[in-house]
């Protein structure tokens, strides 16, 4: 049963890269740049920085502060 199992794995695995085809290979230049977030986002970019009146309101609402 074991030979016929990897039989019908090599011929999926085949049939796969015949489908799909061979991937190509990522470089640094392909992958894409990180995009800050637009003005007035809410997530914490500076945690050095007190908090925001709005940003203090939300952490209340989450229960991370009093």
């Amino acid at each position: 049963m074991r030979p016929l199992g990897a039989l019908i794995w090599r011929g999926l695995v085949a049939l796969g890269l015949f489908w799909v085809g061979p991937l190509p290979a990522e470089t640094a230049d392909d992958r894409p740049r990180p995009v800050p977030p637009p003005p007035g986002h809410p997530e914490r970019l500076v945690p050095h920085e007190p908090l925001t009146e709005h940003e203090l309101l939300l952490s209340r609402e989450l229960g991370w502060t009093r």
